[in-house]
């Protein structure tokens, strides 16, 4: 008698002619559901990312600047100057408009906004994509998206006006 155990039992044999493949058939169809389950887990975290991803930029409406200095008014900030510079960042921007903001004018420590318009929603979020790549390190400034426009709030200059100034835009919709 032979001491070593079946191979038809243990599952380490060959099938050759004639043989039980069973065994074999629920091993593949296990595989093939594995599959079918993995394939459906990435669809729905492409879905799900996809879906995340149109959230990040505010609703496409009609804006203007004067809307940005509403908001710092209301923020209890004081536009120190407004100038109708073209933004190098923003080629397709309709207009621009920098923004100096201190909580008193005149401030060595205000904060530069930078406004731009846009013609459509691709473009808006086209660029708001691209000055946030640029502005990384963290700290260097933050982008939000608002009605038409891309609102760059540089890093430097006064924390509490950036405060200030954030709070009231996201509070209108910014994001």
């Amino acid at each position: 008698m032979n001491d070593r155990p079946d191979p038809w039992q243990t599952g380490r044999h060959a099938p050759g002619p004639g043989h039980d493949t069973q065994h074999y058939a629920v091993g593949v169809r296990g595989a093939l559901v594995g599959a079918a389950v993995l394939l459906a887990v990435v669809v729905a975290v492409l879905a799900i990312v996809q879906w995340a991803g149109d959230t990040d930029n505010a609703p496409y409406e009609p804006g203007s600047v004067a809307d940005v200095l509403g908001a710092a008014g209301r923020a209890g900030l004081q536009v120190c100057s407004v100038s109708d510079e073209p933004d190098p960042f923003a080629r397709q921007a309709t207009s621009s408009a920098t923004l100096h903001l201190a909580q008193g004018c005149p401030s060595p420590d205000d904060a530069v906004v930078v406004v731009d318009r846009y013609a459509s929603r691709d473009d808006r979020d086209s660029v708001a994509r691209e000055l946030t790549a640029r502005i990384r390190p963290r700290g260097s400034g933050v982008v939000y998206t608002w009605r038409d426009m891309t609102i760059l709030v540089r890093g430097d200059g006064d924390d509490t006006v950036r405060e200030r100034l954030e709070a009231e835009l996201r509070g209108s919709g910014a994001r």
